[in-house]
């Protein structure tokens, strides 16, 4: 994943890189969910906080106990689903479709999560 040209701009190269040392980048359940995760503004400054390459860990609750808008979460959702393979299941019980809330995405985000599921596949 050296190449610059699938990055969103400098930042997400940066921020993809910083959380994807060594063998977790070719760690294909790591690399797609952080491809999101790293792939905006916001999400890097609300969702990074709760990323430890170290220990392989992504802090799924907290990241969605934060406050983002529609399209961020959606865009979460989608990477939440690249990482366990499955949906994510609300405290309440409910499933989170996650295909109807990618209509909230903007174009960008749903850019972004279709590559990130590419990653996911090796394709």
């Amino acid at each position: 994943m050296s190449n610059a040209k699938v990055f969103n701009d400098q930042e997400h190269e940066k921020a993809f890189i910083s959380l994807c040392p060594g063998k977790l980048q070719t760690d294909q359940e790591w690399i797609a969910p952080i491809y999101i995760i790293t792939s905006d503004a916001e999400l890097r400054a609300k969702a990074m906080v709760h990323v430890e390459p170290e220990r392989r860990e992504i802090r799924w609750q907290k990241i969605f106990d934060t406050d983002f808008g529609s399209g961020h979460y959606a865009a979460l959702y989608w990477a939440f689903s690249l990482w366990a393979g499955n949906s994510w299941v609300k405290e309440d019980g409910s499933i989170v479709d996650t295909m109807d809330r990618s209509y909230s995405m903007d174009e960008k985000l749903k850019r972004t999560s279709i590559f990130a599921l590419k990653l996911r596949w090796f394709i």
